[in-house]
């Protein structure tokens, strides 16, 4: 895993600069200025609505992830001058135009280094094995199976062994969570999916901006929206 800096001065789309960087996996973490900003919110009543911001706006933090050549909608923290004073907003960054932005590349995909096989050393013929006449062995009496005692056959078969209960993540039909979507806690609230690891599910709590792992077989996975962008999950306590 190997990590650099980068700096984005132009002024292009921020999304489009994003695709640029890392490899087939990698993490993107910036800050700094952005102006034109859109940005994708949720609603007190748990809908996404998206809010344009014109004029600059300080970049707080920006996260995204790299997964071959998708990358997944970048959280972002941002604050600008409102006529209250200083308003902090976090959500999906949607469009945003690059005034400058320090933007950390961490690959994370492994890196193999193969090497060939030496080649064996050549090495002198083996002798001729010395031929030499052995006595003719005694017969062997193969016994019948018919004269094998029942104990030793039950001793030899072997326990059955009991099914492995499949949780109700494993069930067919459920979809789990992926890189980019949202869902719904029931002890964290709302939370934005960083990745699916085998057995874990790596969340980012949005109110606090926490990583949490969570193990999907202890909870019931309900979807609310598989056809949006994000799409959305509920996370409910099994009973």
């Amino acid at each position: 895993m190997k990590g650099s800096l980068e700096q984005l001065r132009s002024p292009e789309r921020l999304p489009d600069a994003l695709s640029r960087f890392g490899s087939s996996q990698a993490w993107l973490r910036g800050g700094g200025t952005v102006a034109d900003v859109v940005l994708r919110c949720i609603k007190p009543d748990g809908g996404l609505s998206d809010r344009h911001f014109s004029g600059t706006a300080q970049l707080i933090s920006l996260e995204a992830y790299r997964l071959g050549s998708t990358v997944s909608a970048p959280s972002v923290v941002i604050a600008r001058d409102a006529e209250g004073g200083l308003e902090t907003l976090a959500g999906t960054l949607v469009e945003a135009r690059v005034v400058d932005v320090t933007l950390l590349v961490v690959d994370l995909a492994p890196s193999a280094t193969v090497q060939a096989a030496p080649a064996p050393a050549a090495t002198a013929p083996a002798p001729a094995p010395v031929v030499r006449e052995t006595p003719p062995a005694a017969p062997v009496v193969t016994p019948r199976v018919g004269e094998a005692p029942r104990e030793a056959l039950g001793l030899s078969s072997p326990m059955p062994q009991r099914p492995a209960r499949r949780t109700e993540s494993d069930a067919p039909g459920t979809v789990v969570p992926d890189a980019g979507d949202v869902v719904e806690h029931f002890a964290f609230g709302m939370c934005d999916v960083l990745k699916t690891d085998g057995d874990r599910i790596h969340l980012r709590v949005q109110k606090d901006q926490r990583i949490k792992e969570i193990a999907p077989e202890m909870l019931r996975i309900v979807a609310i929206d598989l056809e949006g962008t994000p799409r959305r999950f509920r996370l409910e306590r099994k009973l």
